[in-house]
């Protein structure tokens, strides 16, 4: 059943005529999702660096064929988004659950070669990366291999190859964390992401943790898992990429 139209009336008085006006709600959005779609479609005219990319790093083709390699590394700065929970494994069965979790500084390193995405690393940090030699923690959230320290399972994402690579590196940054989280994969959540006595750290813990504490992603009660490549260097490192 469709939700029902707001409906709001009130008196203007502009110079020498007064109205009653009646104004409709046609329809509503979650502020953060509206936000995301104005960010989407903005993107960057130059075609090569997207919205949010911190960092780039271009390898040269090792054959005329190969095409360039390189690595993209967006980041997202702490905010409350709404996730969604399927309480079930990769079967797909199971109860939607929306919930609204804070988020410290996120940061995904996305290898691109010959102009095709590779791979989705993510990491997080309480604080802004400032150098490669600052450390990385693991982003504990579903579908990741390794328990958080791998690649995302991109499962149903899929991004129009046709699209320039900015848009998207930015739309597919945007859909995991639009997509549906399942668990498929083990997630190791921060001990003090317990939603009840007795529980144990889940999403819906640090989903519960987020209603009293905006910035709860951020503070000093959460500790993150340090991640196994330690540094910004050490995963640009892994994937190929010595700097």
């Amino acid at each position: 059943m469709a939700a029902p139209t707001t409906v709001r009336t009130y008196i203007r008085m502009e110079g020498e005529s007064t109205e009653l006006v009646e104004e409709r709600v046609k329809k509503s959005f979650e502020t953060e999702s509206f936000l995301e779609a104005l960010r989407l479609e903005a993107g960057l005219s130059s075609g090569l660096i997207p919205q949010d990319c911190i960092f780039f790093f271009r390898k040269p083709p090792t054959s005329a064929e190969s095409g360039d390699d390189a690595v993209y590394v967006m980041e997202k700065e702490p905010r409350t988004v709404t996730m969604h929970f399927r309480n079930s494994g990769a079967s797909g069965s199971g109860t939607v659950h929306p919930l609204k979790v804070s988020l410290p500084y996120c940061l995904f390193f996305i290898p691109v070669r010959g102009g095709n995405i590779q791979d989705i690393w993510p990491v997080c940090s309480k604080q802004r990366i400032k150098t490669i030699d600052d450390p990385i923690f693991v982003l504990p959230i579903p579908n990741v291999y390794d328990s958080g320290h791998g690649r995302i399972c991109v499962g149903n994402l899929r991004i129009d190859n046709e699209s320039p690579i900015h848009v998207r590196l930015n739309k597919l940054v945007s859909m995991v964390f639009t997509s549906e989280f399942n668990l498929d994969l083990t997630t190791i959540y921060p001990s003090v992401m317990v939603k009840k006595s007795g529980e144990d750290p889940s999403i819906f813990g640090w989903a519960h943790k987020s209603e009293g504490n905006s910035l709860f992603g951020c503070s000093d009660e959460v500790e993150y898992l340090p991640h196994n490549y330690g540094t910004f260097k050490g995963l640009m490192g892994n994937i190929g990429c010595q700097l």
